[in-house]
């Protein structure tokens, strides 16, 4: 049994609504107790969907093109590797946050904390997420190509075009 289109588009939806979530600047709803966290849930479950997704690509890789499997499988690694750094820091800030807030830090974990804050700032979450959708937007389209042809739609097309010629 093909799990692969059936698994594909939960980590789609999930990491698309976070990366709108994190363009949100608004100071109102940054200010929001609950948002770190909505943004956290859909960001990691995301992520973590993504690894059965390409796994289960994977077993049926061989009904396709080499060609187009080779840049869909990674452009999909791409994507799952920029939403992993992403999880990876806010995992770190919500541990920052509701654990190590509480009780004295170690030494070693300051140091990660400290890193993370400075690596990941909200511009760099901003751009990464910007990145990972403009990924996953690619990404999609290749899966697209692969199960309906390159015509399906305007954006199938033309990523046909950018990868392969007309």
């Amino acid at each position: 049994m093909n799990l692969h289109p059936i698994l594909v588009h939960f980590p789609i939806a999930l990491l698309t609504l976070y990366s709108l979530g994190e363009f949100v600047r608004s100071k109102r709803v940054l200010s929001l107790s609950y948002w770190f966290y909505v943004k956290a849930i859909m960001l990691v479950i995301g992520f973590l969907a993504t690894i059965p997704t390409i796994l289960f690509g994977k077993l049926i890789a061989d009904s396709f093109p080499e060609r187009i499997v080779r840049v869909h499988s990674t452009f999909a690694q791409t994507t799952a590797i920029v939403y992993g750094l992403i999880a990876l820091s806010y995992l770190i800030t919500w541990i920052d946050k509701d654990i190590y807030s509480m009780t004295k830090r170690s030494d070693w974990w300051g140091y990660i904390s400290e890193l993370n804050k400075n690596i990941f700032r909200p511009r760099t979450l901003v751009l990464l997420a910007l990145t990972g959708l403009i990924l996953l937007t690619i990404t999609g389209a290749l899966g697209g190509i692969m199960a309906f042809g390159p015509g399906v739609d305007p954006l199938t097309q033309l990523v046909n075009d950018l990868f392969f010629g007309k």
